[in-house]
């Protein structure tokens, strides 16, 4: 589940986390990370919030919380989901009220509260009936993204709560996964675009950041792909960028070397660049069996024009937000410009 809320009210909600328990660890793309039995909270310092875990109670407990912290925008529908109901608050439109009346079969409105309640099996229809009159916002985005409306995340997806695929995927699912990053300039704005395939169905994702590289957006794609996907899953994740692939194989002996590598050229050691996104690919790598295969981009394959278009398209997006990870100081290695051997 994802959820923004103001900087006050985040504030708020760190003191309610602390009061029950949970464990704090700072992260660097991130403000903070907080554990309890069975779920995991990520805290951007956007504001962004994102949560899942295999503790539904829990769960049901930090949600109904972080929505009585949500505001409503002025003007608008906003839009929350609890359950298998749909809560709907906005400005009084005769019209507006008619339509709902004649056009979903069930609505209930709250008096008291001032506030709709719809059927979650019509909220298509809704959102139709909603955006002829109001700009919507959905403060909690249900689960399913359908591939007509791609989920745009300006940060890296830490739950797979999100794409509701821990409801969909069993331990053992194969699935096919595409990437691919892309940047206006190298470093400079950047976005990655995600396809999941499976049985007939598909998912794609999109985000990105203000300031980047384009290997760390190859990177991020996969990154995001692999976090979707409940743990114990099979994978083939199919890229276009030899940095990615040959790097999912040399991580661990990265790793092994304290994230150092050595120049076959200069035979000097030297840090290795994006080491934070690596170190956390081999604790995704390490809970599901995913095999990586390089593919020739702008080759005619639908799925790789798909996720393409969906980076570039994020990479353009006003107010991204900051890359943690990202060090100015640090040369992105292309792969056009960098031999195998330059990179073990």
């Amino acid at each position: 589940m994802t959820l923004s809320i103001s900087f006050g009210k985040f504030r708020e909600f760190e003191a309610y986390l602390q009061k029950n328990g949970y464990v704090f660890e700072e992260r660097p793309s991130q403000q903070f990370l907080a554990k309890n039995a069975g779920i995991s909270i990520n805290l951007y310092n956007t504001g962004k919030i994102l949560f899942g875990g295999s503790n539904k109670a829990e769960i049901a407990r930090v949600e109904e919380y972080l929505l009585s912290l949500t505001e409503n925008k002025k003007g608008a529908a906003n839009i929350r989901y609890a359950g298998d109901k749909i809560i709907l608050e906005s400005p009084y439109n005769e019209a507006f009220v008619s339509e709902l009346k004649s056009g979903l079969q069930y609505h209930r409105w709250v008096n008291e509260e001032k506030r709709w309640i719809f059927d979650n099996k019509e909220r298509q229809k809704l959102l139709e009936i909603a955006r002829k009159f109001f700009p919507v916002v959905e403060h909690n985005p249900p689960a399913g993204i359908p591939i007509s409306e791609p989920y745009v995340s300006s940060e890296p997806i830490e739950s797979p709560s999100i794409l509701g695929l821990s409801s969909v995927l069993k331990p053992g699912a194969e699935v096919e996964i595409w990437t691919d990053g892309a940047c206006v300039v190298n470093p400079g704005p950047g976005g990655y675009g995600v396809m999941i395939k499976w049985q007939g169905q598909k998912w794609e994702i999109a985000g990105g950041f203000r300031q980047t590289t384009n290997n760390r957006m190859e990177i991020t794609a996969a990154l995001v792909a692999l976090k979707a996907l409940p743990e114990k899953c099979k994978a083939v994740v199919y890229s276009d960028s030899s940095y990615l692939v040959k790097g999912s194989k040399w991580a661990k002996r990265w790793e092994s070397n304290d994230w150092m590598r050595k120049d076959r050229k200069t035979k000097d050691w030297k840090k290795v660049v994006n080491a934070d996104l690596w170190e956390e690919m081999l604790q995704l790598l390490a809970q599901r069996e995913v095999k990586f295969k390089h593919i020739q981009g702008h080759s005619g394959i639908i799925e790789n024009e798909v996720c393409d278009q969906l980076a570039e398209s994020a990479a353009r997006k006003p107010g991204l937000p900051a890359d943690w990870g990202y060090g100015a100081d640090e040369v992105d290695e292309t792969d056009s410009s960098s031999s195998e051997l330059d990179w073990i």
